[in-house]
């Protein structure tokens, strides 16, 4: 870069001295080329300043960015072991229910047995009863 700001200021100078073939370069004349040389030689200077500062800010935003895509993509394979352990969920609750409907139906039933037996137990009994009356009497 340096070489090509020398051959830059070469130029800029010989530039000067073939406008006017004419005219010889004067001191003040070399004075306000050296003065635009050095105004371009700042310029130059901060251009790439901000075109360094430029790619760190670049650099720095993709780096941003790779980032943010692992933690999403992070977050979304955790989401989805998450959705499967709430359907792994809901079908082990789905299997409980469905054997608290049967217990409930087995006890329900077991009820309604015992009922009846005591139902016929008693009439049993009352039978029996009937009969010792019967037989007391004859």
């Amino acid at each position: 870069m340096k070489t090509a700001e020398r051959t830059s200021k070469k130029e800029i100078l010989a530039g000067y001295s073939l406008k006017e073939n004419t005219k010889t370069p004067t001191n003040e004349g070399a004075i306000v080329t050296q003065g635009a040389i050095d105004k371009i030689t700042e310029e130059i200077e901060k251009l790439r300043k901000d075109l360094k500062k430029n790619i760190q800010q670049k650099n720095e935003m993709f780096s941003t960015k790779v980032t943010t895509q692992k933690q999403h993509d992070l977050f979304t394979n955790q989401v989805k072991v998450i959705d499967e352990q709430v359907k792994n969920l809901k079908d082990f609750v789905g299997e409980v229910e469905n054997t608290i409907k049967i217990v409930e139906e087995k006890i329900k039933e077991e009820v309604a047995t015992k009922k009846v037996i005591e139902t016929q137990k008693e009439a049993f009994k009352a039978t029996q009863k009937l009969t010792e009356a019967e037989e007391t009497l004859n």
